[in-house]
């Protein structure tokens, strides 16, 4: 797997660099409230392209070909996936310092494990509907999670306010979640890719 995690942090330097510019320009933002778009524009942007210059590049067929188990090639892009979370973690938790400073700690740290815990939860449906569909339609699943996405914030954030508030003050519980939904799609990922035979 190390093979497969270079060809990402070094062949796809570019595409991570856009990312990491994407991060810092969003941190940047004065405003507070941004806080919740940093971890969404993340969990929209990479897996997608991503997968898109791979798919450009033919490297999934040329996957296929080499010797590594569907396990390794779903994997390295798990586990990539979930650095990016921890810079988006990370970042947030900068935000939080400059905003407020030492003074706020704890609140931060729940603010970073919020945010980690919502990248987990979309990517842990994200990936797997990827993997599910294929990489000629990665434009299509972008289009309809971001659509189902936007209409299921709509409805939480004006329906179920009090369950909003509940699970941010309880970070670990929406964490465990999220990790949970993350490490299961592991797997489910890894059989539609394999039976597919991309």
């Amino acid at each position: 797997m190390r093979a497969l995690l270079y060809k990402d942090l070094v062949v796809n330097r570019g595409t991570i660099l856009t990312y990491l510019a994407l991060t810092v320009v969003i941190s940047l933002i004065p405003s507070p409230r941004v806080d919740v778009a940093l971890p969404l524009a993340i969990t929209l942007v990479l897996p997608v392209a991503y997968l898109q210059q791979e798919h450009k590049e033919k490297w999934l067929q040329l996957a296929a070909v080499l010797p590594y188990s569907p396990w390794a090639v779903v994997g390295a892009r798990y586990v990539v996936t979930a650095l990016a979370g921890a810079i988006a973690a990370g970042c947030t938790l900068l935000k939080q310092f400059a905003f407020h400073g030492l003074a706020e700690l704890l609140p931060a740290l729940s603010q970073a494990v919020l945010v980690l815990a919502l990248f987990l939860l979309l990517q842990g449906v994200l990936l797997p509907a990827i993997y599910a569909l294929g990489p000629d339609r990665i434009v299509e699943v972008y289009i309809i999670f971001f659509g189902l996405l936007f209409v299921g914030g709509l409805l939480f954030f004006t329906l179920i306010e009090p369950m909003f508030l509940w699970f941010s003050t309880r970070p670990g519980v929406v964490l465990a979640l999220g990790l949970a939904l993350f490490l299961v799609s592991l797997p489910v990922a890894v059989g539609r890719y394999a039976r597919r035979g991309w």
